[in-house]
Parts: C-alpha cells; structure tokens; sequence
C-alpha cells in the first residue's frame, strides 16, 4: 500500500492558483507554529475534493492530519464509524489507517492540514469524531486569503492557522470538547495583546482591532469581556497608560512626548486617564519615583 492509498480523490492545494509569491513563501511563513505546549510544523495542505459516491480509499501519512468537512455529507470507513456533516473535524495520528466517503448525491469538499508537533502530540480518538461548524467561516477566510493573496495574507494566515489548531490540538490529545475550546480563546487573547502592544502609539479601532485578528467584533468583544471582564477598547487605555508610566521611569521625555507615544495624544485627556488609573497626575508619578530611592 502507498502512503496515499490509490483513491479516486482530487488534490487541488489552495496555492495552486495564486500568485507565486504566496506559493514560494507558504513554507517559510507557517513553517512553525507554537500552539500552547506544542510547536506545529505544516508538512501538508490541500482541499480534496470527492465526487458523489466516491471514497478516499484506505491510507495512512507519516504525520498528523485534520480534515474539516466543508461542504457535503458523507460517512467515515474507519473507526470511529459514524455520519459527517459540514464542520465535522477527523484526525488521526501518524501511521494510522483510515478513510472515508461522500454519500451518494453529494460531492464532498474537505479542508485538511498534516503536520508534526514537537513534542508529539499523544493522538487519541474519539468516541465520536467532534462537529465544530463554527470553524467553517474561519476556513472560509483561510481560503480566500491564499488563493485571492490579499495584501497583509502573509501576516495572517499563520494567525488563522493558529488560532484554528488551538481549538484542535487539545481535542486531539483527549481533552473534551469544552476544554479544547477554551484554548482557543486564550489563542486570542494571546494574539489580541501582542498586537495591541505592537501598535499602542497608533489610532486603533475596535474594527481595525478585530480585522487584523481576523474575528468580528461580536466575538473579539464576546471572548474579551468573558476572559478579562473588561472591553477591548479598556484593555487597550490600560496598555497604554502602563506604557506611559513605564516612559516617565524612564526617560524625561515631556508628557506631551510620552501621551502620543502612549497613543494618546490629547494631553488633557491623556492626564485625566493617568489620575483616574494611578491615582495621581503623570507629574506626580515621575516626582515619586525620583524620591524613591534605588535598591
């Protein structure tokens, strides 16, 4: 038996039709991921295609894989046995055999991703295979940016990647259903502070805030409030108020230099914010700190 099995199955990679720029750099750009405990390495990643009645035959891969049914119904030959639908995820360690099939009067289009982990991820299967069709509008998104290769693909297609494996790797290892999710909000939070630090300086909007995580605002704002209590917009004043007092220890940068460094540049505001938070004005801080004597 080959790696692939010999099945009717269409391959059709997502960079096939793109531009060449995005093809001779996909390696490099999603070469290494780290997903919580675990560091990814993609090795493959394509859409199948598979025609009414047709079955992906028996195979088996040196590494780890995750499909994601996008379109069609079908049915799975190996164990666990049980009906798909869109959004069903199946996984398998490396080296296991497995298949399935599209049901009769339905083509079947199929996401799927192989990759190894460092250190290796102890695959254990499901009872039943999970259904997350939430992940169908993430995969949507993933899709559009490869093959349209949009400005700024390259910045977030390791990001969806990423916040896409996050929901899956626990699942793979046996967490339940719930706790695999949770993961993928900590994913967010995640990329939401690193992105709000990288640009505190900057005028940002929570549309802005939210494209660039490539979530809608509902559920940027729906995860933020549930995690921190807090808003995106209030997460990002407290960044950039302890950005702020981080200058004034600093430097003897003015505070009109440090409220447009702090992103915000109104400077009665920006003092107004500094009290409210601190409890005392910036130039109050500054003078407490230089009364504070060194350790």
């Amino acid at each position: 038996m080959t790696e692939a099995g010999n099945n009717p199955q269409r391959h059709m990679p997502y960079w096939m039709d793109a531009t060449e720029p995005v093809e001779a750099s996909l390696a490099t750009t999603v070469a290494m991921l780290p997903i919580g405990q675990w560091r990814v390495r993609l090795c493959d990643f394509k859409e199948i295609t598979l025609d009414a009645g047709w079955s992906s035959g028996i195979h088996r891969h040196r590494y780890c894989e995750v499909d994601l049914l996008l379109v069609g119904h079908g049915a799975t030959a190996s164990m666990p046995l049980q009906p798909i639908t869109p959004g069903t995820i199946l996984f398998h360690a490396p080296d296991t055999l497995h298949a399935w099939q599209a049901s009769p009067g339905h083509c079947c289009r199929v996401l799927s991703l192989g990759f190894w982990t460092e250190p290796e991820l102890d695959v254990i299967h499901p009872r039943r295979w999970p259904v997350l069709p939430e992940l169908l509008t993430e995969a949507a998104l993933l899709m559009q940016d490869i093959q349209h290769a949009q400005p700024g693909w390259d910045t977030r297609l390791p990001l969806r990647l990423g916040l896409m494996l996050a929901r899956l790797l626990p699942i793979m290892a046996g967490d339940t259903l719930p706790v695999g999710r949770r993961a993928y909000p900590a994913a967010c939070l995640t990329a939401l502070d690193e992105f709000l630090h990288a640009h505190l300086h900057e005028p940002l909007s929570l549309d802005t805030i939210a494209e660039h995580l490539c979530l809608s605002r509902r559920t940027l704002t729906r995860i933020v409030r549930s995690y921190t209590g807090s808003s995106v917009m209030q997460r990002l004043q407290t960044f950039r108020l302890l950005h702020a007092a981080e200058l004034l220890a600093r430097t003897d940068w003015s505070l009109t230099k440090i409220s447009e460094r702090a992103g915000i540049p109104q400077l009665s505001y920006f003092c107004r914010c500094f009290r409210r938070h601190f409890g005392c004005s910036p130039t109050a801080y500054r003078r407490q700190l230089e009364h504070t004597p060194s350790l």
